[in-house]
């Protein structure tokens, strides 16, 4: 059963194609990395599928059994589907406290209480940071709080770009680590763009490799000859 099915898509910016004919498809409770070059294409497919302004798209989108072809980002929210982006993913002169209450900024202050209440269970830390200010924590801390906005939402899917940027090791694995347990408590599947292609290997499920906005290969292992492939 398919969660996320993509057909003959074809994206980019104003004139310029970056994707072309890209077909993939990922199942609940499951992990798929995107992995290629700088400019192969892994954001923008990030990007295309959410619907984000700026963005361009051809072709067919179907997440959870609805045509989303042509939907915007507040309606895939809506539907749990949730994007972090690699790049400006929290407010960070807010608090942790403030960044999760403004990322549920559709609900009532009682349903709010309940799914804060929930994301606690999962992400502890969270509530223990819930009065500093963003802009005070580790770059790790700041990726947990960009996670936590995202699971708040309860969503199917989470669409996440490079979730290891800029973290040491440390960080790296508990983002890693989180993301797993999520999956497998909860069910969420997610579609991850990374650089960090062995130190990821671990949890991922299904490869997909884009050089140069196409798919060259999916559904592989991992081996130098993949990666050679898919990088030179």
């Amino acid at each position: 059963m398919s969660l996320l099915y993509i057909k003959n898509l074809t994206a980019g910016y104003e004139k310029k194609e970056v994707l072309h004919d890209i077909s993939l498809e990922i199942g609940p409770s499951k992990i798929m990395t995107l992995i290629g070059s700088n400019g192969a294409g892994k954001s923008t497919l990030l990007k295309a599928v959410y619907g984000l302004q700026g963005v361009w798209k051809e072709g067919e989108v179907v997440f959870d059994g609805d045509d989303i072809s042509h939907a915007k980002p507040e309606t895939l929210l809506q539907k749990c589907m949730v994007y972090i982006g690699q790049k400006s993913n929290t407010f960070d002169s807010f608090s942790v406290d403030e960044n999760l209450k403004t990322a549920g900024y559709l609900y009532d202050n009682f349903t709010l209480d309940k799914k804060l209440e929930k994301l606690y269970t999962f992400l502890p830390k969270l509530k223990v940071l819930s009065n500093k200010k963003v802009n005070s924590l580790s770059g790790g801390q700041k990726q947990l709080v960009a996670l936590g906005m995202g699971i708040l939402h309860e969503p199917k899917l989470i669409l996440f770009d490079e979730p290891s940027a800029g973290l040491d090791v440390k960080s790296m694995k508990e983002i890693f680590n989180i993301i797993t347990d999520m999956r497998d408590a909860t069910g969420i599947s997610f579609v991850i763009v990374e650089h960090r292609v062995k130190e990821i290997a671990s949890i991922t499920d299904i490869w997909v490799g884009l050089k140069l906005g196409e798919k060259i290969r999916d559904h592989f292992t991992l081996s130098e000859y993949d990666l050679k492939e898919i990088f030179l």
